[in-house]
């Protein structure tokens, strides 16, 4: 069964070579709010990846983490099977999202969120050369404040921020993996927190795994075309030769169309249906290809798509 990227919705064996796949257990605390129950882990024979077996397991053996399939959890930790003690239990909880068990904790369904590690890390990597307000730094060098989280939750909301506000009300109330205590001090915690910043403000928060069915290479157009630029730059970076072959498409196509119908100059008070052509000033020669409601729609310019708005008036 292949899996999505939580972060990026890529396939997580997208490419020929895809990079380290992440996971973690996600735990709902409310209905259908998930918060993370363990650190990700990509390597799970490196110290980390230890750790996290160890305390995993250890809630396992105390009963505090139980199964809703007891059965296939013992197909997986049968002798013979290859992998740790944690890869045969992530094998567990991944299968569940097939088959449609889930494990418990305090009665709470936890289910695994997976990613690309590369993913991960170039979003993280982006988000750290942004400028920091000095109520955020505060708050990222000393997290266990109480006081620094109230001015970082209190600036949050003055900034209608409130989905990453409530996410650190909660985690002031269970700790930053809940159940799974306090994590090793060497884990990148800001690398993690800015991760985590990017998922709950674009994509809604991470979310448990999801099946993956359709054409590889399609997803991945998709996020090329995305307004993501950390995540067009990464497909972009790992296959080349996809990204120009689009580009070379798209560019071809506007072409045809530029010479075969009149465009009208681009205007942000005008009315645009999907195949009209028009003329940026910046951008040159386009092509209508999708209207975005309300009242936005995405143009191609030979290879790029951009996203504007028309009917505002």
């Amino acid at each position: 069964m292949e899996l999505r990227c939580a972060l990026s919705g890529l396939p997580t064996d997208w490419s020929e070579k895809p990079g380290a796949v992440a996971t973690m257990l996600m735990e709902e605390v409310a209905d259908g709010q998930w918060v993370p129950l363990t650190p990700p882990v990509s390597d799970y024979g490196s110290a980390s990846g230890k750790q996290v077996g160890e305390r995993v397991l250890a809630l396992l053996k105390n009963g505090a983490l139980t199964t809703e399939s007891p059965e296939d959890l013992a197909a997986h930790r049968k002798p013979g099977t290859k992998g740790t003690q944690l890869e045969k239990l992530y094998s567990h909880a991944r299968a569940g999202v097939a088959k449609g068990f889930a494990l418990r904790l305090d009665g709470h369904r936890v289910l695994p969120a997976v990613f690309l590690d590369g993913v991960g890390t170039a979003i993280a990597a982006t988000a750290k050369l942004a400028p920091r307000p000095l109520v955020e730094d505060a708050f990222f060098k000393k997290p266990t404040d109480p006081a620094a989280r109230k001015s970082y939750i209190e600036y949050l909301l003055a900034q209608n921020r409130g989905a990453l506000a409530e996410y650190y009300r909660i985690e002031g109330e269970r700790g930053t993996f809940g159940r799974f205590r306090e994590i090793d001090p060497s884990f990148p915690l800001e690398a993690f927190r800015l991760m985590m910043h990017w998922a709950i403000e674009k994509r809604g928060g991470l979310k448990p795994a999801q099946p993956f069915e359709g054409d590889r290479k399609q997803a991945a157009r998709e996020v090329w075309l995305g307004e993501e630029p950390t995540l067009s730059k990464l497909v972009a970076t790992v296959q080349p030769d996809w990204v120009e072959e689009w580009k070379a498409g798209g560019a071809a196509a506007t072409a045809v169309v530029k010479e075969t119908r009149a465009g009208r100059a681009y205007s942000a008070n005008e009315r645009y249906v999907a195949g009209d052509v028009v003329t940026h000033p910046t951008f040159g020669a386009g092509i209508v290809e999708e209207l975005v409601a309300p009242n936005k729609l995405r143009i191609r310019f030979g290879h790029e798509l951009k996203t504007l708005v028309h009917k505002r008036g």
